[in-house]
């Protein structure tokens, strides 16, 4: 009976302490979760309307939160396009995107070239000063004037977005990489904006490293 009671007491002990293992990790995944809600609240709505731009999205985070982000959203007269990636993966990179993309939305950006290259150099001092040499982001943002048909971005050390349109007696493809280093890194670096045409018709191609690096069955990029 003592060996039994000792052997119960044992199992009530362990049974206790994987409660408690289980509760904690529930909690946490209970955390997640909601971290996982708004950052999926922060991206714009697939049924807004951005006329004359039509807008098409794909996303597929990593894990349940990530670092990459999109947003598109008017700016007076003009409508705001914005792609970005945080270095790594989960809820570290995913609230350094709420940083990033606060800041943006915060901004008088678009109002001039020399306000968009203004706020990206302050953008890029603001997450050197906060963040760490592990967490920089790469960033496209751009705004799109309908009544001149004229394109104003700064590339940020993001892929290169690509404008695709008919031009004379074929398709011409221009890489959008003018601009300047990832934010994060470089205290003293400075962005340069560059602006382009666009005609009815074109397309505008934006996308992060999750397409370059997705891998077939061989494992090839």
């Amino acid at each position: 009976n003592c060996s039994g009671a000792l052997a119960l007491l044992a199992t009530v002990v362990i049974a206790g302490l994987g409660f408690r293992s289980y509760a904690r990790g529930r909690r946490l995944e209970l955390q997640v979760e909601i971290a996982r809600q708004v950052q999926s609240e922060l991206l714009p709505s697939q049924t807004q309307d951005f006329d004359p731009l039509r807008l098409a999205t794909v996303y597929r985070p990593a894990e349940q939160v990530s670092g990459d982000f999109y947003d598109v959203f008017r700016a007076g007269d003009s409508i705001a396009i914005v792609m970005g990636d945080v270095s790594g993966k989960g809820v570290p990179a995913a609230l350094v995107m709420g940083v990033i993309h606060g800041a943006v939305r915060s901004s008088a950006w678009s109002e001039s070239t020399s306000a968009h290259e203004r706020e990206s150099a302050q953008l890029n001092l603001l997450l050197c000063e906060k963040g760490s040499a592990s967490r920089y982001a790469s960033m496209f943002w751009c705004y799109y004037e309908p009544l001149t048909r004229r394109l104003g971005y700064v590339n940020a050390g993001h892929h290169p977005p690509l404008l695709v349109g008919e031009r004379g007696h074929g398709i011409e493809v221009v890489r959008l990489d003018v601009g300047g280093p990832v934010l994060g890194l470089l205290p003293e670096a400075r962005y340069e904006q560059a602006r382009c045409d666009v005609r009815p018709g074109d397309v505008l191609v934006l996308y992060s490293d999750g397409l370059i690096e997705a891998t077939n069955p061989a494992g090839e990029e």
